[in-house]
């Protein structure tokens, strides 16, 4: 697993609407990002600040159906999402019905949220409900990004690492002025590789929160006894902490040199 991976759960990214991913991911009671509501403001915020502007570009790595952007652009969080995937569609289909859902939200118009992603049915979906404005689709881990992956992907202010190393190190040498980079490594998952990454791209690395943070429960007993037992061997406590229970998370924060 990456130490910016997504941990292994029933994420069915090939279907043409989110509806059967929350299905299977709200009983588990999945947060991310949601707990980082407040860091991503804050983060945006400091970027606006440094850059003196306020339209931003923002990629999200493994973005899937754009659950990023749409608590970035729209101020949606996991529940109200579940919520809407989760009810009745209007006569014309579910894609309508969230289409005229996020219209009729606020938005955050400022924002450009390119995503990557190999699902294509998942980003197809993005695309279409307005919560993606560009997507790339290249399988960035195993090949170079083409002419118009890096039109794309350059002049990024945010990066949003959840996807594999491989992926964010070619976004971050794509960029003429570092962006920062926000990402939720697995709680007990190594993370040097990464942080070292980060700092050869002149990018000044903090632990915004080193308090493990619930994700997910876990999908199965199985999932849990193998998490707890890597716990241990790394000598991090499991008993009385919330990996005790859950998958867990720790915001990473990269921010450029001054």
């Amino acid at each position: 697993m990456s130490p910016f991976g997504k941990p292994p759960f029933p994420a069915p990214y090939q279907q043409p609407h989110p509806h059967e991913y929350v299905r299977r991911l709200a009983p588990l009671r999945y947060r991310s990002p949601d707990f980082s509501r407040g860091l991503l403001r804050a983060t945006l915020a400091e970027l606006r600040r440094r850059r003196g502007r306020r339209r931003l570009k923002v990629v999200d790595l493994a973005c899937g159906y754009g659950i990023n952007a749409a608590l970035l652009k729209h101020g949606v969080d996991f529940a109200g999402l579940a919520r809407l995937y989760t009810c009745p569609a209007d006569p014309d289909g579910p894609l309508a019905r969230d289409r005229a859902h996020f219209g009729a939200r606020w938005v955050d118009r400022s924002l450009t949220v390119v995503g990557v992603d190999t699902a294509g049915a998942a980003t197809d979906y993005g695309l279409a409900s307005g919560l993606l404005d560009a997507v790339v689709r290249t399988d960035l881990e195993r090949a170079e990004p083409t002419d118009a992956d890096r039109e794309a992907l350059g002049g990024a202010d945010l990066v949003l690492a959840t996807g594999g190393f491989t992926t964010l190190s070619r976004v971050l040498a794509l960029q003429t002025t570092p962006p920062a980079v926000l990402g939720w490594p697995v709680y007990g998952q190594p993370t040097e590789e990464i942080v070292s990454c980060l700092t050869a791209h002149r990018l000044t690395v903090t632990r915004a929160d080193a308090l493990p943070r619930h994700q997910r429960h876990f999908a199965s007993p199985t999932e849990r006894e193998a998490y707890h037992y890597a716990l241990r061997r790394q000598r991090l406590p499991v008993a009385g902490s919330p990996a005790e229970h859950s998958v867990c998370v720790t915001p990473l924060l990269a921010l450029p040199q001054r």
